[in-house]
């Protein structure tokens, strides 16, 4: 059997920068595959991969294929970033601190073509940044005529540049804001099903006790473990009225999961971590898969729903980037036409959805 990494560099050095669709056609096989040994090959450096995305996918390319590389993600370039990539381009260089807020910003976000240079200065250290083709000896002389340049020493044009740092300040201020607004919000959704999760047992424990003060001779250990409840009972003792219960943790039961469980035993798929997030209707897995290159690790989405919406992919896609896995999306239900295409054109190679 041809080995899959040669296959896939072989066309990298053929055709130039592709995304994992175009590689998975080489390979023969699909694009999760194809993905997982792109992976494989970005991780011992012997591809590289761009920060932008087409169609939700990265490009992978090789190193002296940088050329190649800005012509496939230029033209998906739109609004301020595509107007600060063509300034940049016609510039080659430029000086950060003569840029307007919205240019700053724009370059940040052009990782790909634009590489941030710290040039040493008598007094500081200034910003610079280059178009990715242009090597430090080229940009030398051209960051030299920056400095050379003379300073500006009008009032007019020093308030403007006061007023351009303080707009730049104000909108990276916004940014920080929103990260903290987000990390907040999560935070308190995490606390709340925490809450929920607490009040739940605490009733458990208070319905005990209940029973066991009304009929202590009665409520035996064995009639007790008889009871519905969500934890077993592993202990317990009275003493003078007081009553201490240890709660031992167990899996999860119901007919989801006793399908779930049974594909990925069958798949011969290994379970390393669940959590159930909806009893018996949603739970998460950290699972490993056998493929030709080894045991490959994802994040296992698993829904009990008839009709799954771009909301359910686009929130496991998400929980996937957090864990940097790739994700598989497993349920009893289908896709509607709109999440369909999501997964179909921006989520290629990055979400496998499997109807069980």
């Amino acid at each position: 059997m041809p080995d899959q990494r040669e296959i896939a560099l072989n066309h990298l050095k053929l055709y130039g920068p592709s995304l994992p669709v175009q590689v998975a056609k080489a390979l023969n096989t699909n694009i999760l595959f194809a993905s997982a040994v792109l992976s494989e090959l970005t991780s011992r450096k012997q591809v590289l991969f761009t920060h932008a995305s087409i169609g939700g996918s990265k490009i992978y390319y090789l190193k002296g294929q940088e050329a190649q590389m800005e012509e496939k993600i230029s033209p998906s370039l739109k609004g301020r970033e595509k107007q600060a990539y063509e300034l940049l381009k016609e510039k080659k260089v430029l000086r950060d601190i003569e840029l307007e807020p919205w240019q700053r910003v724009a370059l940040r976000d052009l990782k790909d073509c634009a590489i941030p240079l710290t040039v040493s200065l008598a007094a500081e250290a200034e910003l610079f940044w280059k178009i990715h083709l242009l090597t430090d000896e080229e940009a030398k002389p051209l960051i030299e005529a920056y400095i050379e340049t003379p300073e500006p020493t009008t009032v007019q044009k020093t308030e403007t540049f006061k007023e351009t740092k303080q707009e730049f300040k104000q909108e990276e201020m916004k940014a920080q804001q929103l990260q903290r607004e987000q990390a907040s919000l999560q935070q308190e959704l995490l606390n709340q099903k925490l809450q929920q999760e607490k009040a739940e047992l605490e009733q458990t424990l208070k319905n005990l006790k209940e029973e066991l003060l009304k009929n202590p001779k009665q409520a035996t250990l064995q009639e007790l473990k008889k009871q519905e409840h969500k934890e077993p009972i592993q202990e317990i003792k009275l003493e003078n009225k007081e009553i201490t219960l240890e709660i031992k943790a167990k899996k999860p039961e119901g007919k989801f999961y006793s399908t779930i469980s049974n594909y990925l035993e069958n798949n011969k798929i290994e379970i390393l971590k669940e959590e159930m997030i909806k009893k018996d209707k949603e739970f998460d897995f950290l699972v490993r898969i056998p493929t030709a290159l080894g045991q490959l690790t994802y994040y296992l989405k698993a829904k009990d729903k008839k009709a799954i919406n771009e909301a359910d992919i686009s929130l496991a896609h998400s929980e996937g980037q957090i864990k940097k896995l790739p994700t598989i999306f497993l349920t009893t239900g289908k896709m509607n036409k709109k999440a369909s295409l999501h997964v179909e054109q921006k989520l290629q190679g990055q979400l496998v959805f499997k109807e069980l």
